[in-house]
């Protein structure tokens, strides 16, 4: 990997306020990284669809992994459908509707030890567990929540909404709202409600993390506090102000190891096309890895990257980073 200089990304703690505690008011003064790029290759495992032949695939958009498999949500038949690490099909789950275990538009998957996919569905308002085989495990409806994503955290369910005063809400795994947590920064709570979109990235454990693609604002929590709050390399200054055609900054996230995987966008020839990596300890920037071609989604299997794309067919691809000289 060509030696890089890193730009850090000024970690902060919480301010103390008695009125609004968990806020991070004003938004700290942080430089955006300049990106730099590894020398290295890729090594593939498998790839599925990728032709107009293929049938399996019809619209991948968000992924999922665990131990010895990854998941996609497919939009084109709205069903879960989950492989093992050889790209090959375990199961579909779902199908469009609004009954059990059936979905009208998925916007996560998240996985949680002892392989669980938890789907969260705005759409329907309520979250979806999904077992080992692809059977229902619990259905927890959430009315009059806008939920915008799902983060599996030390065992719960925590709902990530697009509400302007509460951005968390603690959840019992059938549902029951133990607490409500508001927005990191005090400026989430003044922007309209289609610029609170986010993209989260949990594996169960503590420490997880979510960016909002109408800016360039990586924040990761520790459970529900506030460890760091940083600038991801592509996308417009957050908070976003009114513009013509927003430049999203990232199309999705997810953890590995010590690190949280952004796949930037940014618009351009580049969209899409860098894994960009920040540290989950104080959300520092630590370099990008150049991707074989265009992909809108991202996980990890422990092993390889799982990427999805869209065109010129739908596919998924596992690939291998090899640093140069290796």
């Amino acid at each position: 990997m060509i030696t890089m200089a890193v730009m850090l990304a000024a970690c902060n703690a919480p301010q103390a306020s008695p009125e609004r505690p968990d806020l991070l008011d004003p938004l700290p003064d942080l430089e955006t990284p300049v990106r730099n790029v590894a020398v290295g290759r890729w090594d593939t495992a498998f790839v599925i669809g990728g032709t107009a032949e293929d049938t399996l695939l019809l619209m991948p958009r968000t992924l999922a992994s665990g131990d010895g498999w990854f998941a996609a949500f497919d939009y084109g038949d709205d069903r879960v459908k989950r492989f093992d690490t050889t790209g090959a099909l375990e199961w579909a789950s779902g199908g469009t509707g609004s009954g059990p275990g059936e979905f009208r538009g998925n916007f996560g998957l998240q996985s949680e030890p002892g392989n669980l996919i938890w789907a969260a569905d705005p759409d329907l308002a309520r979250l979806t567990a999904l077992d080992d085989t692809g059977g229902v495990v619990t259905t927890v409806a959430l009315d009059a929540v806008r939920l915008a994503g799902i983060a599996m955290v030390a065992g719960r369910p925590i709902a990530v909404t697009s509400d302007p005063a509460y951005t968390l809400l603690e959840l019992t795994r059938d549902g029951k709202i133990v607490a409500r947590h508001p927005p990191a920064l005090a400026a989430l709570a003044d922007l309209p409600v289609f610029a609170r979109s986010v993209v989260v990235a949990s594996n169960g454990g503590r420490v997880w993390a979510m960016a909002y693609p109408n800016g360039n604002l990586l924040v990761v929590y520790d459970d529900t506090a506030v460890r760091c709050v940083g600038k991801l390399v592509t996308g417009q200054s957050f908070p976003m102000g009114p513009v013509r055609e927003p430049t999203f900054s990232v199309s999705a996230i997810t953890l590995v190891d010590s690190m949280v995987i952004a796949l930037g966008n940014g618009g351009g020839e580049g969209r899409n096309r860098h894994l960009d990596r920040y540290a989950l300890s104080d959300c520092s920037y630590r370099g990008s890895l150049p991707l074989p071609g265009r992909f809108s989604a991202v996980a990890h299997d422990g092993t390889h990257y799982i990427l999805g794309a869209q065109d010129p067919a739908p596919m998924l691809m596992g690939i291998k980073w090899v640093p140069d000289g290796e």
